[in-house]
């Protein structure tokens, strides 16, 4: 007797990997700008001069220096 072939079912793997895959860019994105928009709140807190200063609470915005 001869064997069944199927040709209704394909897989596609490379669509399969870019479903799992599309988070991992997300939330390696999303870390990248985070790490980035600290460092640039911490600098703007140490101020230019280097002496530093307590940070303010959080979600409150520093204020410029005088």
């Amino acid at each position: 007797t001869p064997a069944l072939v199927s040709a209704g079912t394909t897989n596609t793997p490379s669509t399969d990997k870019l479903l799992v895959l599309w988070p991992v860019y997300a939330i390696a994105a999303t870390l990248v700008i985070s790490f980035w928009l600290g460092e640039r709140r911490e600098k703007h807190i140490l101020g230019a001069d280097g002496k530093g200063q307590s940070p303010p609470p959080f979600g409150v915005a520093p204020r410029p220096a005088a």
